[in-house]
């Protein structure tokens, strides 16, 4: 394990803890119902005045999208669209 900087492994830590948040926000059942449930009807979460843009839809984002995010750009060391050449320029020397 050495050479691995402790950012990365953290980062990776957080990416996992991030999706797995919203595996469990995206699965929250937002209304009580006896067991068969009309995903159209209002007894399903599923309407917009209950909650499920913010809720679902941000289940959605970190399970999906911020969280795999976080991992990638922890495995490979910088944030993923930037280059390696990008990343390791040092900034000019002013003096």
């Amino acid at each position: 394990m050495t050479g691995v900087p402790y950012w990365r492994i953290f980062f990776v830590i957080l990416g996992i803890i991030i999706s797995f948040l919203g595996l469990i926000l995206w699965n929250i059942p937002l209304n009580e119902s006896d067991g068969s449930v009309n995903i159209y009807s209002a007894d399903s979460g599923l309407n917009l005045g209950e909650g499920f843009l913010a809720l679902t839809g941000g289940g959605l984002l970190m399970c999906f999208a911020l969280g795999p995010y976080i991992i990638l750009s922890g495995l490979i060391g910088r944030p993923f669209p930037i280059s390696e050449e990008a990343w390791n320029q040092k900034a000019p020397d002013l003096e």
